[in-house]
């Protein structure tokens, strides 16, 4: 299983795509090492109220849903989260050299794009991106 802990600033550079520290490119690279061309994480809008998305590992993210699946059908928040887990995340191949590449559903729900600043929050099974701010710094 992977670990992602702290808490980093980077810059998005001119495409859109956010630099991973390289100890979560190696967490990354844990989680999925036959992803081609990189291991592949998938980003879930959890936190979007909040202008946030949540950045897992596949094998985390299974888990996630078999979680979701062990709460009695036809609660709501039940329906809620199978939405998030299932219809609204996606899947991000990261670059060999670990950057995210720039997708809508990170851009839309932070506001991030060129030249801005991320903040990458290690949450220890994943991690949580948006626009940082004085606050964030580690």
């Amino acid at each position: 299983m992977s670990s992602f802990t702290g808490t980093y600033i980077v810059e998005v550079d001119e495409d859109g795509a956010i630099p991973l520290p390289p100890v979560w490119w190696l967490a990354a690279l844990a989680g999925d090492p036959v992803g081609e061309p990189g291991p592949n994480l998938i980003v879930v809008p959890i936190g979007p109220e909040n202008g946030e998305v949540l950045v897992t590992t596949l094998d985390r993210h299974i888990l996630m849903v078999e979680k979701i699946r062990t709460l009695p059908e036809g609660r709501p928040e039940r329906a809620a989260l199978e939405v998030f887990a299932f219809e609204k995340c996606c899947a991000v191949s990261v670059t060999p050299d670990g950057w995210i590449p720039s997708i809508p559903l990170i851009s839309d729900i932070t506001g991030l794009g060129a030249g801005s600043l991320a903040s990458l929050r290690g949450t220890g099974t994943g991690f949580r991106i948006r626009l940082a701010q004085s606050m964030d710094a580690p």
